[in-house]
């Protein structure tokens, strides 16, 4: 039908911005402190607020001031990543995503502990069912977020959260996967979907038979989506921190 034709909108825009609405206001008349504590105190954690947001103090003004330039900030960054993305990938794929790929929503069955690794790099094992790695190993939980967005940023968001800050505020960009690990995972997704499509399963049935681009090339466009979208990830709980 042409409403399947129709190009999917993402939800990762509209929700970010919907959020930054959110924040404004709540900036507009925030108290960080109990009444017990001093006016001076809110006021200095205002500006430690306006200096993680904007790069600089709020330097004593109204919470309404503070908070409309976080809005702008907020609002330019994101309107400059959707450029970006719309610009240089106007056909990145929109699919069903969960948005949320983090170590606490992945679950592994028990038996993997017990997975030995050389069984699994030479396809080799005295009992398959039990020690070799498969699909039905593995659960993801929790599709609180999840709605239709750029497929590859799910992939940015799952590399952005192994460098954690959860428990501190302060990501280590170090953790991030390294570049060889980075291409690999991408490698995987291209044959996994590949292999889904020559099945004829799901929307991208067809899909591998029509590719008019190798793999590795499509690789490295799925790369380079993937890098902007992890500022998009960055931006986006940063958000709703």
């Amino acid at each position: 039908s042409n409403d399947r034709k129709e190009r999917r909108e993402p939800a990762l825009w509209k929700v970010a911005e919907s959020w930054i609405e959110e924040l404004s206001q709540l900036l507009s008349h925030e108290k960080f402190h109990g009444e017990e504590e001093s006016a001076s105190e809110d006021a200095s954690s205002m500006e430690l607020f306006s200096r993680a947001s904007i790069g600089e103090a709020s330097l004593g003004e109204p919470p309404s001031d503070t908070a409309a330039k976080i809005k702008e900030s907020l609002s330019n960054q994101l309107a400059w990543l959707k450029d970006r993305v719309e610009t240089h990938h106007p056909n990145a794929p929109i699919v069903f995503c969960h948005n949320d790929v983090n170590a606490a929503n992945v679950l592994l069955h028990s038996s993997i502990g017990n997975i030995n690794n050389s069984n699994i790099n030479n396809n080799t094992s005295d009992n398959d069912d039990e020690n070799s790695f498969h699909k039905e190993s593995v659960a993801i939980i929790d599709y609180e977020y999840g709605s239709l967005n750029y497929a590859m940023y799910d992939v940015a968001n799952f590399e952005c959260e192994h460098c954690g800050g959860n428990d501190n505020g302060v990501p280590n960009s170090e953790l991030l996967p390294c570049a060889d690990r980075q291409r690999a995972f991408l490698e995987e997704y291209v044959r996994q979907r590949n292999e889904i499509s020559k099945n004829g399963e799901g929307e991208h049935a067809g899909r591998a038979n029509a590719a008019t681009t190798t793999p590795s090339e499509e690789v490295r466009e799925l790369r380079s989506q993937v890098r902007l979208f992890r500022m998009a990830s960055d931006l986006y709980w940063g958000i709703w921190g």
